[in-house]
């Protein structure tokens, strides 16, 4: 447990909810929201600072591993088994690490056909500093993730992602560009990603001994879906809180459901989530419900249940569906009465039938509005030239490894023209922000 002062200081100062009016049944025109002014987070201090250096150029990761080991490895990723292996990063190794390759449906098991043969070039690595060594840490860091980015020509959105969250004051993990070899076999640029366990939250959090879940929404009734995903707690587990904030989410009336998360949710800090993940177009996180044997849920996300403040904060995770298109709509459609599929949906679920998300975006409209143009106002942390501005020094870091030849990344070409829409995405979307704006 660690006491943090500055983070408490701006959480204290200025980024706590202020009371809205609550609109009814359309957005408010005439009454201005107040709205905090929240700087963006520093750096967690800890050992950690140098591996997530966000000026420093790409690090090379060496993973070796035994002749047997590597077979393993190979044998079927999308088992994602551990196996022994070999970490060294300027020198220093770590000897007894674990390594596997690790993803969902889309990022792993889509890169094999239904023979098992492997489509995509590179697979995202895991590697894990506890598995045999017990209290095992690697600069600090129990565990390392390195994201392939296949899906992304530009290596750049995720990382761009994760750093707008954080601009926008919220808790979000670093993440760097990294290069990878295995067994000396140089695998190009991955995504170097900070991985959310006790220790992030020891360096975000004044209490880290709270409920950590990972990709489980406040819907379920009983202990068992929040049991399932939980990454960390106190022990025995207790779950309690979130079933009972998921009563107060189902029994209380719409109009007064805003007031009523107070207590729960740090609501001004939710509104600024949502303005992100807004602007980055995050198609595949917190509003999107996959719907299966009579029950819909969402992903890419953990929840942390803060025994401090005694509120649950929303942590995005896995950004790589980000900035693919303008996103036109900037949640003009939560203002559709009930809108069609809530009753009997099919293989997703509109956002808005989750009385959470509702609450939180019909209750806080001319707040998310406010934090919106302040966010991207010009000078801002997210105003379009600090964007473009940001994503100039990270095309800057890795222009030399890709036009040296990514062996299993895109070629200098295809990078180049996946950039070039990246950046006709960026304008675009903070074109469409201020078109919103004006109306």
């Amino acid at each position: 447990m660690r006491r943090l002062g500055p983070l408490l200081a701006i959480a204290l100062c200025g980024c706590t909810p202020r009371e809205d009016a609550p609109p009814t049944s359309a957005p408010p025109v005439s009454r201005q929201a107040q709205v905090a002014d929240c700087p963006p987070l520093p750096d967690p201090p800890s050992a950690t600072a140098e591996l997530f250096d966000d000026a420093a150029p790409p690090r090379l990761f060496r993973l070796t591993f035994q002749p047997g080991d590597r077979a393993t490895l190979e044998a079927d990723p999308r088992r994602e088994t551990y196996v022994p292996c070999t970490l060294e990063l300027e020198g220093e190794r770590f000897e007894d690490a674990a390594c596997r390759y690790k993803g969902g449906y889309g990022s792993l098991h889509a890169c094999f056909d239904d023979e098992g043969n492997r489509l995509c070039p590179k697979l995202s690595v895991k590697v894990s500093f506890t598995r045999r060594v017990q209290g095992g840490r690697f600069r600090g860091l129990r565990r390392l993730i390195f994201n392939s980015e296949t899906r992304d020509p530009s290596l750049m959105r995720e990382r761009l992602g994760y750093a707008l969250f954080r601009e926008a004051g919220l808790q979000a993990s670093r993440a760097v560009h990294a290069r990878l070899t295995l067994d000396d076999e140089p695998e190009g640029l991955y995504l170097l990603v900070e991985d959310i366990d006790e220790e992030w939250l020891e360096d975000r959090f004044e209490d880290d001994g709270g409920n950590l879940y990972k990709e489980v929404w406040p819907q379920h009734g009983d202990a068992r879906p929040y049991l399932a995903t939980l990454e960390s707690g106190a022990e025995p587990a207790d779950v309690g809180r979130m079933i009972e904030l998921t009563r107060v989410l189902q029994g209380t009336p719409d109009g007064a459901l805003w007031g009523a998360l107070e207590p729960w949710i740090d609501r001004d800090a939710m509104l600024r989530y949502f303005v992100v993940d807004q602007l980055i177009d995050d198609w595949d996180g917190i509003w999107k419900f996959y719907c299966h044997r009579g029950g819909c849920g969402n992903h890419n996300f953990f929840l942390y249940d803060d025994p401090t403040s005694g509120r649950v904060h929303v942590i995005p995770w896995d950004l790589d569906h980000t900035f693919g298109q303008p996103n036109d709509d900037l949640a003009r459609s939560w203002w559709r009465d009930d809108p069609a599929g809530c009753a009997a949906p099919g293989a997703t679920r509109p956002p808005e039938c989750d009385p959470l998300l509702r609450a939180l975006m019909r209750g806080g409209w001319q707040g998310y509005r406010d934090h919106l143009a302040r966010l991207t106002a010009p000078g801002a942390p997210l105003s379009e030239e600090a964007v473009l501005g940001r994503l100039d020094r990270y095309r800057a870091a890795i222009l030399p490894y890709v036009d040296a030849g990514d062996p299993l990344g895109p070629t200098p070409e295809a990078w180049r023209r996946a950039v070039g829409q990246l950046r006709q995405v960026i304008r675009a979307q903070w074109a469409e922000a201020r078109k919103f704006l004006r109306e």
